[in-house]
């Protein structure tokens, strides 16, 4: 199995001695990760801000960072919690494109990313 850490997606937790070695992870968490590759939050994401859909943009977010942390992916978790929190109480407040276009533009290159690693199981 190739080493998934080596791009650092996934944060430190008790397996770290496996990480250091280059070891994949254990087989449970192996088919949750391959799991993530059907999720379509961030296909909503893309949808709802392209249709400016703010308000579904946001519960699309929202979803994709909670099955990001649920799985340790970091670098898409911390971009995904950032566009998350730039959208909440979007109904109540002017998007500024620009930077909604930049935060999507991070989600993006950090799941594609990820998915690129994790389809190397």
């Amino acid at each position: 199995m190739r080493d998934i850490l080596s791009n650092n997606i996934i944060m430190e937790d008790e397996d770290q001695e496996e990480k250091k070695n280059g070891q994949a992870p254990d087989p449970l968490i192996e088919k949750f990760l391959k799991k993530f590759l059907n999720d379509d939050s961030y296909n909503s994401l893309s949808v709802s801000i392209e249709n400016r859909d703010y308000h579904e943009a946001f519960k699309a977010a929202h979803t994709l960072k909670g099955v990001s942390l649920n799985l340790s992916l970091s670098k898409l978790a911390a971009s995904a919690s950032e566009i998350t929190e730039y959208l909440r109480d979007c109904d109540n407040k002017i998007i500024d494109e620009t930077v909604l276009f930049r935060l999507f533009d991070s989600v993006s290159k950090d799941y594609r990313m990820t998915v690129e690693v994790i389809e190397k199981l």
